[in-house]
């Protein structure tokens, strides 16, 4: 993801990259060499205590963000962070407090929210083209660990570290859960409270652990969901899909008729069913109309000092909310 971010920023031309920072100096090197980067780290202290800049972006893993972010908040600098925020409810309350005190910029990378599909799904569903939501489907759904597609997770770092709870916390429900629960409740509503199972399962190795890894995080969950609204629905995701590299679905069906997204490597689809169509199962594909990126929401939110950027801080710590709730019941 750090190249994600990093070839994104340069794209857009509208901001300079002045340094990076990784614990393994010689991946910090290569790092700004590759983005053409003048100055790399391998200590985030001498980063911030050296260089002069706005903004920084926190794609680290996840039991290391909240300490980051603490540091960078004495800079008072713009933060855009990958999610989660922190590793549990209460931290991710006090960073979003903390940043809202302190009047600095602050989003959570739920890449996903610069789709154009997906700006389309939830203004459909507001304008009442399905009528009232009431039931809903969602997930998301990866297969790294039966594929290799993007590396062999046994020996690829930035696979290996997400299987440990010291490191990844609760695995899928606190690495792309936030994500798939963010789209829900933008398309589809607010979720009042959800109910969880999840599992891990053994990873076919010695004891279960690699390299100093205890490779017990969650591969798999399956949620119930109720909404606000009163609808009800059903949310799972699990690392296991052989097929599927990285698929977001959403199914959203109310009382005037349903939409279909669809957020894959393959690319975006959305469709609807309503009207006279519904009377004959009938979806057409709608062509949504463009919009800007994550990257160029936060670099606009630094310019004009917004602090009311979504998704934000708090955002992301009332999803986390939701999560570990579900977790307690």
């Amino acid at each position: 993801m750090g190249h994600v971010h990093a070839a994104a920023f340069k794209q857009l031309r509208t901001s300079k990259l002045v340094a990076c920072c990784d614990v393994d100096l010689k991946k910090s090197r290569a790092f700004a060499r590759e983005f053409d980067i003048e100055n790399y780290y391998g200590a985030v202290e001498d980063l911030i205590s050296r260089e002069d800049f706005d903004a920084a972006v926190i794609v680290t893993p996840n039991a290391t963000h909240a300490d980051i972010i603490d540091k960078l908040v004495k800079r008072k600098v713009a933060i855009l962070c990958e999610k989660p925020l922190s590793s549990n409810y209460n931290s991710a309350l006090k960073l979003a407090k903390k940043v809202e005190k302190n009047k600095i910029v602050n989003m959570v990378n739920f890449v996903h929210r610069g789709s154009p599909e997906l700006l389309k799904a939830s203004q459909l569903v507001e304008s009442g083209e399905i009528g009232k939501v009431m039931h809903v489907e969602a997930s998301y759904l990866q297969s790294w660990l039966t594929s290799d597609y993007w590396g062999d997770w046994k020996t690829t770092d930035s696979f290996l570290w997400r299987l440990s709870p010291d490191h990844a916390g609760c695995g899928v429900l606190t690495d792309i859960g936030p994500v798939l629960l963010d789209m829900v409740s933008q398309v589809a509503g607010e979720i009042k409270g959800i109910r969880t199972d999840a599992r891990s399962f053994s990873k076919g190795v010695r004891g279960n652990k690699l390299q100093g890894y205890n490779l017990d995080s969650t591969d798999s969950a399956v949620m119930s969901a109720d909404f606000t609204s009163g609808a009800m629905g059903a949310i799972h995701m699990t690392r296991w899909a052989t097929g599927q590299m990285n698929s977001l679905r959403l199914r959203v069906y109310g009382t005037e008729g349903g939409l279909t997204l669809d957020i894959d490597d393959q690319g975006n689809l959305l469709q609807l069913c309503n009207g006279d169509d519904r009377h004959k199962a009938k979806w057409r594909k709608v062509k949504p109309e463009k919009t800007t990126s994550v990257w160029q929401q936060f670099i606009d939110a630094v310019k004009t000092s917004d602090l009311n950027a979504d998704p934000s801080f708090r955002h992301a710590a009332s999803l986390q909310k939701l999560l570990e709730a579900s977790l307690e019941d």
